[in-house]
């Protein structure tokens, strides 16, 4: 159980770090990862994978979607993969998918 704990630690140091890519300060890093938090309690969402997600998801498309629409689309995919059902997997593929459409999209 230990192991675990501390596993998640790591995985979670290293998404915080992720998301300073995108974030322009320490204040910025903890808004991101409390709303993926309230997101993630709110809709049963398994946390890990739902901060893993966004943040790749926001890093992919900091350049084409304001952060606005980013966590649009983030509840709007999040809900809707609740509502089916979907598996973790799932829920890692249609974040994947749209990760992979981003370069079609315009820029802002």
């Amino acid at each position: 159980v230990a192991q675990n704990v501390v596993q998640t630690g790591f995985a979670f140091e290293g998404l915080r770090a992720s998301a300073k890519v995108f974030a322009k300060d320490e204040e910025g890093v903890a808004e991101h990862m409390n709303f993926i938090r309230e997101q993630a309690y709110r809709l049963g969402v398994d946390l890990q994978t739902a901060t893993k997600e966004f943040t790749k998801f926001s890093i992919a498309t900091k350049s084409t979607l304001s952060r606005k629409d980013q966590r649009e689309l983030f509840v709007g995919i999040s809900e809707y993969a609740r509502v089916m059902g979907a598996s973790q997997s799932d829920y890692e593929r249609a974040f994947r998918a749209v990760q992979q459409i981003e370069c079609c999209l315009p820029t802002q």
